[in-house]
C-alpha cells in the first residue's frame, strides 16, 4: 500500500469516526471495502507514530486559526509546532502529531478557514452599512429571497455590535 492509499484510508477513518448520519455510514462502508482491497488491518490503520507535517496558511488570521486548531487537536497546552525558516517558508507551520491528528487538523482548518472568510465578508458588509460608506444606486430595491433575508438579519445583528463613530468630512461637497 502506498502513501496515497494510506492517506485516503486515514481520511475515511476520520470521517467514519466524526461524520454525521449517511456521511458516517458511507465512510465506514467505503473504509471496510478499501481495507479489504489493500489488505490493511485495523492495527495498521491506528498506528500512533508521531511525525512532522507541513501545513500551509495565508495571512495572520489563518495562522492564528491554524494554531488554535493544532492546540485543540493535540489536546495539550504546548501545541508542538514550528515555523520553517528560509525562502518561501513564511506561511508554513510544521506540526508534530500522529497521522490521524494531521488529517483532522487539515479537515478542520479547511472548514473553519472557509467559514472565517464568509464571516469576514459579512462583517465587512455590515461595517459598510453601519457607517454608510456607499453611494445610493437610485434604483428601487428588489424584494430579497428568504436566504437573503436571513443574511440581512445576521448583518443587522453584527451592525448592532459595531462602534458608533462617525467621520467628519474635511472637504465640502459641491
Amino acid at each position: 500500500m502506498n502513501e496515497k492509499q494510506k492517506a485516503l484510508l486515514q481520511k475515511l477513518k476520520a470521517l467514519a469516526e466524526r461524520g454525521v448520519g449517511g456521511e458516517k455510514e458511507g465512510a465506514e462502508r467505503k473504509l471496510k471495502q478499501l481495507m479489504a482491497k489493500y489488505g490493511v488491518d485495523q492495527l495498521e490503520l491506528e498506528e500512533d507514530r508521531v511525525s512532522r507535517y507541513e501545513i500551509k496558511y495565508r495571512g495572520e488570521f489563518e495562522k492564528r486559526l491554524l494554531s488554535q486548531i493544532v492546540y485543540r487537536a493535540r489536546n495539550d497546552t504546548e501545541g508542538q509546532y514550528y515555523r520553517r525558516y528560509g525562502k518561501g517558508s513564511k506561511s508554513i507551520l510544521i506540526v508534530e502529531c500522529t497521522k490521524a491528528q494531521e488529517i483532522q487538523i487539515r479537515i478542520e482548518f479547511e472548514f473553519y478557514r472557509d467559514l472565517l472568510k464568509e464571516e469576514q465578508e459579512l462583517l465587512f458588509e455590515a461595517f459598510i452599512q453601519k457607517h454608510r460608506i456607499f453611494r445610493e444606486s437610485g434604483e428601487p430595491p428588489k424584494l430579497p429571497t428568504l436566504e437573503e433575508m436571513e443574511r440581512i438579519e445576521r448583518m443587522w445583528a453584527m451592525m448592532g455590535g459595531l462602534q458608533e463613530k462617525s467621520f467628519t468630512p474635511l472637504l465640502e461637497s459641491r
